[in-house]
């Protein structure tokens, strides 16, 4: 604590936010399911859903290669293979680009908070 001087005695050890700030770096991700990437059977609708994307994604680009899609069609088969498109690149970019690079850079910062924190 301080003295009446307002000199702050070094004798006590002083508390730092480093919880506070172990809690900040977990992300969006739930306590409950840990703080790592999304890996494990309580996410697995991550994967059903990348893999549904992934799977309707080839598989249109196959029937319109394949077949000839009717003129009154055409333009709501353009716009499934757009979103599908879109979704495909969503699924790229969380699995292997940026998403999973911050999810590893998240998981060694929140190990060295947990490493080097003062204990309590």
């Amino acid at each position: 604590m301080s003295s009446a001087n307002g000199v702050v005695d070094s004798a006590e050890p002083q508390q730092t936010e480093a919880p506070a700030a172990s809690s900040a770096l977990q992300g969006p991700r739930r306590p409950e399911l840990g703080s790592g990437p999304a890996i494990g059977t309580q996410e697995w609708y991550l994967y059903a859903l990348a893999a549904v994307v992934v799977l309707g994604f080839f598989a249109l680009t196959v029937t319109m290669i394949l077949t000839e899609i009717p003129d009154k069609s055409q333009n709501v088969a353009y716009m499934l293979l757009g979103g599908l498109v879109t979704g495909f690149s969503m699924v790229l970019s969380y699995f292997f680009g940026s998403s999973a690079g911050s999810a590893q850079k998240t998981a060694q910062i929140t190990e060295l908070v947990k490493q080097y924190a003062p204990k309590s």
